[in-house]
């Protein structure tokens, strides 16, 4: 307090004199934030002390930091110790210098992510085309680390340290700056969209906001806040299906916490969905989200009554993983219970590790009676509840999954001998493991489904082989049950218990490399275990745990298959080529989480098919070819309006550019004349590559024109020549694509094609592809279309010129159509 109270002084008093604080402030306030983030050093002589982890000093330096800021140096002027103006310049200064320096330090500090095993361009930084590579690699399931770890350490301790500091110092402090730093928080985040820390920054910058009536004043600079956070953050919620993991957590609690006037209640239905379902796998979050639902219940009832139906069916999920737990409320807990939540942060900070246990029931004791009462709230909303798809799914798990008794195990008698029959215990086992929250209880039902698992894949094994071929299909007799099987195994392999997630992420893939062999007598199960994984593809549960865990497999069923192919060449590998046709079929699927799932199981497919070169000569421009197709033919960007950095597109983008380096690495056999590459590669260029570099499409344009640029830097094509015999293919795409200058300006599809051809000439002028001969030589006609455009344009404003420089401003434009047309 001592120390505190003196720099208090010291800052009221330099403030006092003009410009000093200003100055001081410039020179140390960088060093001051620095010393606040240092960690303590190691204890050399207590070797506990010295192995266990570096403790951040930053927590004892808050008090001080929110003293600086106002707290006390308010109190100081209440006791008449300072003047009031001396008081408030030294806050405005100390405000002023921590927020320039927070900016600072997330500017220069070294935040890069390093997508492990891959080499990324640029050095792991954004690429071009607004495309965050490294973002969307991970939330396809890549590793990824620190480029800099001492860096990323400083930035996450930051993220701590400002947090409590602007939560906790005066509202009034931060208001002037949270225009300027909400806007720049924003900026540096778009650059770092896979670091949450940014998200939580901003999340509290809003909260502050909102609490000080920031959002409720009338002033451009409050309008231009709102709408630039409403852009930013609609872009943040077109890609919470990528999200997962912290970096999930941190969007939705922004998302959840917004005040109105950012983001409607409409818009947040899905976030608030997620953040529910979220909740199942991490209790935290479904804090959040019932805040959330008490809040719109209360103040925004109208807006959110036609969405209850939706809600109330999510918070019957979340209670049923409660109930499952088997929690009894007893009168005593039931009388307790609101005064024990009203005290719960504050006990558990007194409680010791022992209790921790016990604890953590209370909180599952009350989040479930939150979920009651609020489902009380809903009114007629929950009836629906008790409809008659709720006894049906309560009919299921008493339902065996096949009319017959097919798992059967024999037991042995004094006397006789009898089969016991566990058909119907198989869906209540799967429940019981998927959703208990009993730790004994979900590990038992693990370890039966584990056993019966086994026990049907031994069974399988020795029914009796197929007389005609050992590579003919026969039906097996276990099928309906693998196919219930399956979904719930991938579930459990990716499952937070560790034990559940050991036992069935190294069953899966056991399993894959054992039906890969696709023999008669298994291959109908190895088809059911392929439909299961392609339509994993698709879950984006759990963080997108599923979908990543399925891709996997994909891969390792193509690695599987190859190996097991009878004779040396693989070229005419049936499995390979199934499973890519599968994968390709679902890059043209209309929902995203399909396409997401094929370009996440083709990266890993492509790394396999890299390892044989017959079968990468046979399938790398397929896939190139596919994947620019499913660009073009895909409508998110006209749903979002502009190219998302974190949606199937990008994705796309991302496998275009892995084909092109792996092309790269072995351009040297495929060129030979030997190869299927060579063979069709100069139709693979002229046909596909140079038609999608022309289209309107400005996102699937820039990318065929990189792809062109990178294979034009491989290849031995001298582009200049070569481009000179083809020129009739190219002008043929140009021509169609130059649209009439009367639809051009009256639809504006029509101008985006003339812009694009537009921006294909001037790109290829740039690259030094072309010359003005090339122009002249064929018969494209888009530069007579922008003499004619310009004419046009011209004719159009010319009775608004009255002066002599405007009147030689339109004689220039008309030398320069005369200039076009020649």
């Amino acid at each position: 307090p001592f120390v505190r109270d003196a720099l208090v002084s010291l800052f009221i008093a330099l403030s006092s004199k003009g410009c000093a604080l200003q100055t001081l402030l410039t020179k140390i306030g960088s060093r001051l934030l620095a010393l606040t983030l240092r960690v303590s050093s190691p204890d050399p002589i207590d070797k506990a002390l010295y192995l266990a982890p570096p403790e951040p000093m930053w927590p004892r330096y808050i008090d001080l930091w929110i003293a600086l800021l106002g707290d006390d140096l308010e109190i100081a002027t209440d006791r008449g110790r300072f003047q009031a103006h001396n008081v408030q310049s030294a806050v405005a200064s100390t405000t002023t210098s921590f927020v320039k320096e927070l900016l600072y330090f997330c500017e220069t500090l070294d935040l890069g992510i390093v997508a492990i095993g891959e080499q990324e361009d640029n050095d792991g930084k954004p690429e071009i085309d607004g495309v965050d590579t490294i973002a969307v690699a991970v939330s396809l399931g890549d590793k990824a680390a620190a480029s800099n770890p001492g860096d990323m350490q400083t930035f996450l301790q930051l993220v701590q340290f400002a947090q409590e500091v602007i939560k906790r110092s005066p509202r009034a402090s931060f208001l002037p700056w949270i225009y300027h730093l909400s806007t720049e928080l924003m900026n540096i985040a778009g650059k770092h969209s896979s670091i949450s820390g940014f998200y939580k920054l901003i999340s509290v910058v809003i909260q502050v906001a909102d609490q000080g009536g920031y959002f409720q004043n009338s002033s451009p600079d409050v309008e231009q806040v709102i709408s630039l956070f409403r852009y930013f953050l609609r872009d943040v919620l077109h890609g919470t299906k990528q999200f997962s993991g912290e970096l999930l957590a941190a969007v939705l609690r922004l998302l959840l916490t917004l005040p109105g006037e950012i983001l409607a209640v409409e818009e947040l239905i899905e976030p608030l969905l997620r953040a529910l379902e979220l909740g199942l796998q991490h209790p935290k979050v479904t804090d959040v989200a019932l805040d959330t639902i008490e809040n719109w219940l209360n103040d925004h009832h109208d807006e959110v009554l036609p969405h209850l139906s939706k809600i109330s069916s999510q918070l019957c999920a979340n209670l049923d993983s409660v109930a499952r737990l088997n929690v009894i409320f007893s009168e005593r807990d039931l009388e307790s219970l609101t005064n024990d939540v009203k005290t719960k942060s504050t006990r558990r900070r007194q409680q010791d590790t022992k209790d921790t246990v016990a604890d953590d029931k209370l909180q599952t004791q009350a989040t479930c009676l939150r979920i009651v009462k609020i489902l009380g709230m809903m009114g007629g909303a929950a009836h629906g509840l008790l409809s008659a798809s709720s006894m049906i799914s309560s009919r299921e798990l008493n339902a065996p999954w096949d009319f017959e008794s097919k798992v059967s195990v024999p037991m042995g008698l004094v006397r006789s001998s009898a089969k016991l029959k566990l058909d119907s215990l198989l869906p209540r086992t799967s429940q019981l493991a998927l959703s208990s929250q009993d730790r004994a209880t979900k590990i038992a039902a693990c370890e039966a489904l584990y056993g019966v698992t086994v026990y049907l894949v031994g069974k399988n094994a020795q029914a009796p082989v197929c007389d005609a071929s050992d590579y003919t299909r026969t039906e097996s007799r276990y099928r309906s049950i693998f196919s219930k099987l399956f979904p719930v195994i991938f579930d459990l392999a990716v499952d937070r218990e560790p034990v559940a997630r050991q036992m069935f992420h190294s069953l899966v893939f056991q399993m894959t490399r054992w039906y890969a062999k696709s023999q008669a007598r298994e291959l109908d199960l190895t088809l059911c275990l392929f439909d299961a994984i392609v339509e994993g593809l698709s879950n984006v549960a759990k963080g997108g745990d599923v979908r990543d865990l399925c891709a996997s497999l994909t891969a390792e069923l193509m690695k599987w298959s190859i190996k097991y192919v009878p004779g040396s060449s693989t070229s005419e590998t049936v499995s390979c080529k199934y499973i890519l046709r599968t994968l390709y079929g679902l890059m043209d699927h209309a929902a995203v989480a399909y396409r997401l799932g094929a370009v996440a199981a083709l990266r890993r497919c492509l790394v396999e098919l890299a390892t044989h070169r017959a079968l990468l000569d046979e399938h790398i421009l397929e896939m190139l070819e596919v994947t620019l197709r499913s660009l073009s033919r895909s409508s998110e960007r006209e749903v979002n309006s502009e190219p998302s950095s974190r949606g199937a597109d990008a994705a796309m983008a991302i496998l275009i550019r892995e084909c092109l380096r792996v092309m790269k690495l072995n351009m040297s056999w495929m060129l030979n004349s030997d190869s299927k590459v060579a063979k069709s590669f100069e139709t693979f260029v002229s046909r596909t590559l140079l038609e999608a570099s022309v289209r309107a499409d400005e996102f699937l344009r820039h990318e065929a024109q990189r792809s062109f640029q990178t294979v034009a830097g491989f290849s031995f094509i001298e582009v200049k020549t070569w481009l000179k015999s083809k020129s009739n293919i190219a002008s043929s795409y140009v021509d169609t694509a130059v649209p009439s200058m009367r639809s051009a300006e009256l639809n504006e599809k029509q101008l985006m094609k003339f812009t694009a051809v537009l921006q294909w000439s001037s790109w290829m002028i740039e690259m030094r592809y072309v010359d003005a001969e090339f122009f002249k030589a064929s018969r494209i006609t888009q530069f007579q279309a922008v003499g004619q455009y310009i004419s046009t344009i011209s004719n159009r404003v010319e009775p608004a010129f009255s002066t002599d420089d405007e009147a030689l401003a339109t004689q220039n434009v008309k030398q320069a159509h005369a200039r076009l047309s020649q």
